[in-house]
């Protein structure tokens, strides 16, 4: 399975949800006379041709990728010595602003 949610319909070769839906219905047999007629569908990302069972229960597209644009900044974790340095800078300035106020 690829992770989508298996009720909204995707492409199983891609994983697209740009689909659309043809009239006709294949006819598929499942063995001892049983006969069922599954909807297909045509990728417009891709042209894959697949049915209802295709997108359910053999979907091989790739995993989903995260949704919108990378950050160009990466968060930084301070180190304790970063951290130590600031804490003093901080002290001074609230030093300097008290000596200011008097």
């Amino acid at each position: 399975m690829c992770g989508r949610l298996r009720t909204r319909l995707h492409c199983p070769d891609c994983g697209s949800a740009y689909i659309q839906a043809y009239v006709r219905r294949e006819v598929v047999n499942r063995g001892n006379g049983e006969q069922v007629r599954l909807k297909s569908y045509h990728c417009r990302h891709c042209g894959e041709l697949f049915n209802e069972e295709d997108w359910q229960l053999r979907c091989h597209a790739p995993a989903m990728k995260p949704i919108g644009r990378t950050r160009k900044l990466t968060v930084k974790v301070d180190t304790i010595e970063e951290r130590a340095e600031l804490l003093e800078r901080l002290r001074e300035i609230q030093k300097l602003r008290d000596l200011s106020d008097r």
